[in-house]
């Protein structure tokens, strides 16, 4: 057996747990999900984090239905300007975001057009938007309190 299909049988991208079909509309209804981050892209004002529960996002492709996702999959969310954010509870701007905080996202599904592969020709696309995010900072490590190093007096 050669090496690619041992890696390729052992890593299998993560399944949906469900399905709910498009009602031909944007899923009006605000979502959460949360986990720490793991990417802040200012150049296209978008997040990723893995989350902690399972959520509701795009399926692997089409737009003809929404998936639910298990937990520690990868949420990605675009980021729109002048939504709500804070920091530690504080009105902060999404520069203010960085990769280890705890944070927490609301969202929309949102449907969309992009013109395919063939000329003309516009498909149906989905992607989570987030409407508000609250984080907060990455715990600070520990200091070294502990190494009983003494002063001098």
């Amino acid at each position: 057996m050669c090496l690619a299909t041992v890696i390729a049988t052992q890593v299998r991208a993560t399944q949906p747990l469900a399905f709910q079909p498009t009602s031909g509309g944007d899923f009006a209804t605000i979502l959460t999900v949360s986990g720490s981050m793991q990417q802040v892209t200012k150049q296209s004002a978008m997040i990723a984090l893995f989350a902690n529960k399972p959520f509701w996002g795009p399926p692997h492709y089409g737009a003809s239905h929404f998936a639910l996702w298990p937990a520690d999959t990868l949420f990605i969310a675009r980021v729109p300007a002048n939504i709500p954010i804070t920091l530690d509870g504080k009105k902060a701007a999404f520069d203010g975001l960085a990769v280890g905080q705890q944070v927490q996202v609301q969202y929309n599904l949102v449907l969309s057009t992009q013109t395919g592969l063939n000329i003309g020709l516009m498909e149906p696309y989905m992607y989570c938007g987030a409407v508000r995010i609250d984080a907060h900072s990455a715990s600070p490590s520990k200091k070294k309190s502990e190494d009983h190093t003494t002063r001098k007096r």
